[in-house]
């Protein structure tokens, strides 16, 4: 039986009919703990005739990435490959142990262990976070660039910094990779530009990854970065994209991207066999970024501008309050957001417990996490279909004005 979909809101989910879990409103974005993103159904139509029977998934592989690689724009005219992986996170794992040990044989089968080679990326502080765990799960060694401190007269406040000097004097033998992770949970001002790490990795002959899992829409960030000179990208396919919430794509110089293929899945004995992706999801993902690339992206952006800007009007005449629309986000990513800022001592409410009586409530609404300590609630309207902006807003009004 089909689900129905009544003001957003599944009626009939089987999340709700087999487990007893409410509907979620997805006020958070594409996170992959709330399951990525829902797939168009296309996408699903597609994996359900690649459910039906078997084929040669190291064939498929490497069709399907030639396949992305047509569509995108990366191929054999500009030394570029597409692999398609177990989402950023294995993209990362894969990309590091491929700029470890290259294409020696003897090296690949060895790692984790990468004792005795280089084995060490280099990466400033703003750069990273608690996503430098996925480039370690190959046996690579995250060395911090120094950071210092800076006056900045957009905060009025000295901070930490790193400068692209103190990028460059890590650098030694031991060095395989500079890094760096484009997030909303890094802090881009606070670490070199990704053209100056560009200039510094190619004074030093050194490949640069760069983790760009969310950094879609616009899908030609991807292009950007390889044009300004970037070795390898990570690219979630749960999120903008509509892929399957397991899939993801590394993308970049063919040589580092084949060799990152041998440390992969269905390979025996390799670090990344783990790494699954199966027929099901491949086939999904090349729908995915056809249908992507089918329809019109400036109409999707100036659909959460008309949310966004919904949601500020909406807000602007509860008490204790100030919304306010964010564009571009944190990373640069031309895509608007909303922050509603709060009073706690006159509201007589702290953030926290706004977050959880929003959560607590049916339908069960998320908001976008990762800001502790911070004075507002943060909405990201992506994932928010028909109705649902409503639901959202009568709600957050309703506790707001309590």
């Amino acid at each position: 039986m089909q689900a129905l979909v009544v003001a957003g809101v599944c009626e009939m989910s089987i999340y709700k009919e087999r487990f007893g879990l409410r509907p979620i409103i997805n006020a958070g974005g594409t996170m992959t703990a709330l399951g990525g993103s829902i797939m168009l159904p296309g996408v699903v139509e597609v994996m359900r005739r690649a459910s039906e029977e078997w084929v040669s998934v190291p064939d498929l592989l490497r069709l399907a990435g030639e396949e992305i690689g047509s569509m995108l724009d990366i191929g054999p005219s500009n030394g570029g490959s597409v692999l398609i992986t177990s989402g950023a996170a294995g993209a990362n794992t894969l990309a590091a142990a491929a700029v470890i040990t290259g294409p020696d044989p003897d090296r690949i089968r060895s790692l984790p262990n990468s004792l005795g080679y280089p084995n060490e990326i280099v990466i400033a502080p703003g750069h990273g976070g608690i996503w430098e765990s996925t480039f370690r799960a190959a046996g690579a060694r995250l060395i911090h660039a120094r950071s210092e401190p800076h006056y900045s007269e957009k905060r009025q406040s000295r901070f930490l910094a790193t400068d692209v000097s103190a990028v460059a004097d890590e650098i030694n033998e031991q060095t395989c990779a500079l890094a760096a992770i484009i997030s909303w949970e890094t802090v881009p001002d606070a670490a070199p530009t990704i053209e100056d790490l560009v200039t510094v990795a190619r004074l030093h002959g050194l490949p640069l990854i760069v983790d760009a899992s969310a950094q879609i829409p616009p899908l030609a960030a991807i292009k950007d970065l390889l044009d300004m000179g970037v070795t390898l990208v990570s690219v979630s396919g749960g999120k903008a994209l509509r892929g399957p919430n397991d899939t993801g794509l590394l993308v970049g110089s063919k040589p580092y991207v084949q060799v990152a293929a041998r440390h992969a899945s269905p390979v025996v004995g390799s670090i990344g066999r783990g790494f699954k992706v199966s027929k099901e999801q491949i086939v999904g993902l090349v729908e995915a970024i056809r249908l992507y690339l089918g329809q019109d992206e400036e109409k999707l952006l100036r659909d959460m501008h008309d949310k966004c800007d919904f949601l500020v009007s909406g807000f602007e005449e509860v008490p204790f309050v100030r919304p306010e629309k964010i564009f571009p986000d944190e990373t640069g990513n031309p895509v608007p957001r909303v922050r509603v800022h709060v009073n706690e001592e006159q509201l007589g409410m702290s953030i926290s417990q706004i977050i959880e009586l929003l959560r607590l409530g049916d339908p069960d609404i998320r908001l976008r996490n990762g800001y502790n300590g911070a004075k507002f609630l943060n909405i990201d309207v992506m994932c928010l279909r028909d109705g649902e902006v409503d639901i959202l807003m009568t709600r957050l009004k309703e506790l707001l004005r309590k």
